[in-house]
């Protein structure tokens, strides 16, 4: 069923018709993921300090908090609840409306809250994509196809220091958390773009499988 290995696990193979956009737009969400995710931490300790929270002790209960954030992505990625496109676009949105309350809410428990949440939903995205971005691909170009997400997702940690020292320093006090939402209501856009639902479906091992099963739900829809 799998090509011989010396032709498979070539990135081009990632660009092929029938494949190429569903590179591009996974690349985009892990991209933008990796970009929120670091752009709301690394300087989230400051800012909070800044906005008179205790900064050690929420980043304690903010870290807690992302067990039962995983533990609910568990539950929900399964094909008899919410499948993993769906679960992708419900703590995407999730994540950008946790930030935009930690930007406006006036009082510093709610604020904790707010982060706490926002945490227990962006930190699942990873886990759902890992689950999702094999099943997407054939056998032959799974393995090239996740490791050219982990590569790509390297990229934002070279500009998220210096924009978020840049908002930390705002005299705008909502500027912080409002323009990470915006990174996540991007990737809650890009999601909409995911149209094959892989949950409770068998793997395919060719491209062939998946043009026909293109072909099939093209036909259904």
């Amino acid at each position: 069923m799998c090509p011989p290995s010396e032709k498979r696990g070539q990135i081009l193979h990632l660009f092929k018709p029938g494949i190429c956009w569903k590179t591009i737009n996974l690349g985009l969400i892990w991209f933008l993921q990796a970009t929120g995710y670091w752009g709301v931490t690394t300087y989230l300790p400051e800012y909070m300090g800044s906005q008179g929270v205790d900064p050690y002790f929420n980043m304690f209960t903010i870290f807690i908090g992302e067990l039962p954030g995983l533990c609910l992505a568990m539950i929900l990625v399964e094909p008899y609840m919410l499948g993993r496109i769906r679960c992708l676009q419900v703590f995407s949105f999730s994540t950008c409306i946790s930030l935009i309350l930690f930007g406006f809410v006036g009082l510093d428990f709610l604020k904790a809250v707010c982060v706490i949440v926002c945490y227990f939903f962006m930190v699942p995205i990873y886990s759902i994509l890992n689950t999702f971005t094999p099943e997407v691909y054939p056998t032959g170009i799974r393995s090239t196809a996740m490791a050219s997400m982990y590569m790509l997702i390297e990229i934002p940690g070279l500009v998220t220091p210096f924009v978020g020292e840049y908002l930390v320093s705002s005299k705008i006090p909502w500027l912080y958390p409002v323009v990470w939402a915006g990174v996540f209501l991007l990737q809650s856009l890009a999601i909409c773009g995911l149209s094959s639902e892989t949950a409770g479906k068998s793997l395919k091992d060719s491209q062939k499988e998946m043009e026909q099963e293109e072909i099939e739900e093209t036909a259904i829809s």
